[in-house]
């Protein structure tokens, strides 16, 4: 199938010869809907809990409402707690280090715990909406990531997560929509270096998905217009080391590596770097039930790498429930990789570096940060943070069908799917099974 990059009257038509933007209004849609009528149901009457490092999230929205932006050490309260018995806000760590910017909706709404979840919910699963829009024929992969029940349960409570995966994913979406535009000029360079910018301030390994914007070097067909495909890239670094260097002081997880371990642990990474590479190695195939990370006297390392297939690592959902829309995502991959597809080796190895890159990096900062190590297996790692860069992935399928002559009955079949795996999570957290 010939890739098509010009434009009707009105809009760009798809193979089919249908308007795209149409069509991904509707995806788009669609998707805000469900996942809306879904998040407050779970969020409204939910039976059970399931979000991830919830507490240590909700308070650092309290800090930073009271205006602590960088907070600082305090021997006395090393951990998570915020708040004396007088109700005075104190320092803390592990999710201190995470810059406002991760928990904006909480921030622009104000309200209790579950009004941040809605307001949670409504601002990024509207991101995502927006990004699925946007990326008209490579809708396909945002699409299938945002339905994920991962990334879902992402989006329902005051998580840094939720604006993590919802930035990234539109950043990702804006890439592939100038990469199909006509005309790729500087308006597009700098709408990507705010984006970018918005990249740096989520979450330091999210600074590598800038490096997609290389993707686009073939439509840069001015030198100056290719060089400046680097700004975003720039921009993404800077954002990010303007934030890392207010919260240098603080480690991440103090009680499992402090700041005097970590740079220790840098420079050992530095000196024997074949140490660190056989770390990835063993962290990408390492059984989960070999790491003896123990929580409560359980292994907790396979509950949190199997969110994938059972959406969240406190309730994991029925395989009735989850292999509905995990068919649904394979539909959308392939399909995907069907109606359009990113042309030569060239482009395809910018995603497949980019993701590379971003395993590393995370499996590196958990080692220093939550192992306390230099080499092994990265204890702590999860699933969840790789949403991100699934679309990245998704990107790499090839081909494997011409087309689709019958579109009704694969955007039937995934609506179906879809919609028969989300009313099972709300029916899951809706009923008391105990």
């Amino acid at each position: 199938m010939s890739a098509r990059h010009g434009s009707t009257k009105h809009s760009e038509q798809d193979s089919t010869g249908k308007t795209v933007p149409r069509f991904s209004a509707i995806s788009a849609i669609l998707y805000w809907l469900l996942t809306v009528v879904t998040g407050l149901t779970v969020i409204s009457a939910g039976k059970y809990s399931y979000q991830n490092d919830s507490t240590a999230h909700w308070l650092r929205v309290e800090q930073l409402r009271s205006g602590t932006i960088v907070p600082q050490l305090s021997p006395d309260f090393p951990e998570w707690v915020v708040k004396n018995d007088n109700g005075t806000i104190i320092p803390f760590n592990n999710t201190a280090v995470n810059s406002p910017f991760a928990y904006l909706p909480s921030l622009i709404i104000r309200g209790d715990y579950k009004t941040s979840s809605i307001a949670t919910l409504l601002i990024t699963s509207g991101i995502i909406a927006l990004a699925i829009y946007l990326a008209r024929e490579f809708r396909y992969a945002i699409l299938a990531t945002a339905i994920l029940p991962m990334t879902f349960f992402s989006l329902t409570f005051p998580t840094a997560d939720a604006m993590i995966n919802s930035v990234s994913l539109l950043f990702i979406a804006v890439v592939l929509c100038c990469y199909q535009s006509a005309r790729f000029g500087w308006l597009h360079i700098v709408i990507l270096s705010v984006l970018a910018a918005m990249l740096g301030q989520v979450k330091i390994t999210c600074i590598l998905i800038a490096f997609f914007v290389l993707v686009l070097l073939g439509k840069a067909k001015r030198m100056p217009l290719k060089v400046a495909l680097f700004l975003p890239i720039v921009t993404a670094i800077a954002s990010m080391a303007m934030w890392n260097r207010k919260v240098s002081h603080i480690a991440t997880a103090p009680s499992h590596a402090s700041i005097e371990q970590i740079s220790q642990l840098k420079s050992q990474m530095i000196s024997d770097p074949f140490s660190l590479i056989g770390s990835w190695f063993q962290t990408f195939f390492e059984p989960l039930t070999v790491d003896t990370e123990k929580i409560n006297g359980r292994l907790v390392n396979s509950s949190r790498n199997l969110q994938f297939f059972t959406g969240t690592e406190a309730v994991q959902l029925a395989n009735a429930v989850v292999i509905p829309v995990l068919l649904a995502i394979a539909i959308l991959v392939i399909v995907g990789a069907s109606q359009r597809h990113l042309q030569g080796w060239k482009e395809l190895t910018v995603p497949a570096l980019v993701s590379c890159a971003y395993f590393a990096a995370t499996c590196t900062a958990m080692l220093i940060a939550w192992a306390g190590k230099s080499s092994g297996y990265a204890s702590g790692i999860q699933n969840r943070y790789f949403v991100p860069i699934l679309p990245l992935l998704f990107l790499l399928v090839p081909r494997l069908v011409s087309g689709v002559r019958n579109r009704t009955v694969y955007v039937a079949t995934v609506i179906a799917l879809t919609v028969f795996s989300y009313f099972g999570i709300a029916i899951s957290f809706l009923v008391d099974w105990k």
